[in-house]
Order: C-alpha cells, then sequence, then structure tokens
C-alpha cells in the first residue's frame, strides 16, 4: 500500500484516544521518514534533499487529495 500516511492518520482519528492508534500513527511515521531519508541522503547523495524529509508526509496528504 503506498502512501499509508493519510489512512494511518484517519485510523488515530478514528480511535480518538486509543494508545494503540497512536503507536502506529507514530510507527508509521517514523517509518515514513526513515525510508525517505535513506533514500534521499544514502541512495541519491543529496545533501540539501535531508532538510526537506520532514515535509514527506504532508506531500502524502497533498498525493490523496489531488
Amino acid at each position: 500500500m503506498t502512501m499509508v500516511v493519510p489512512f494511518v492518520l484517519l485510523l488515530a482519528v478514528l480511535w480518538l484516544g486509543c494508545i494503540i492508534g497512536l503507536a502506529i500513527l507514530e510507527g508509521v511515521l517514523a517509518l515514513r521518514l526513515a525510508t525517505a531519508a535513506v533514500i534521499v541522503g544514502w541512495s541519491l547523495q543529496d545533501r540539501e534533499g535531508l532538510k526537506s524529509c520532514s515535509l514527506v508526509p504532508l506531500r502524502d496528504m497533498a498525493a490523496l487529495v489531488s
């Protein structure tokens, strides 16, 4: 499944206050950011691109809408 961040965010909202939903959201965000950082920093050798890795979840949300 691609761009899982919007769906996990929806899960966390639906399970409002449930620690499991928040833990899943935290894990998915950490994995998504780590994956983007490894690809940009290690594979592509792009040090400037590492600065924008924190925007990857926002890009995933925007891609779902468009």
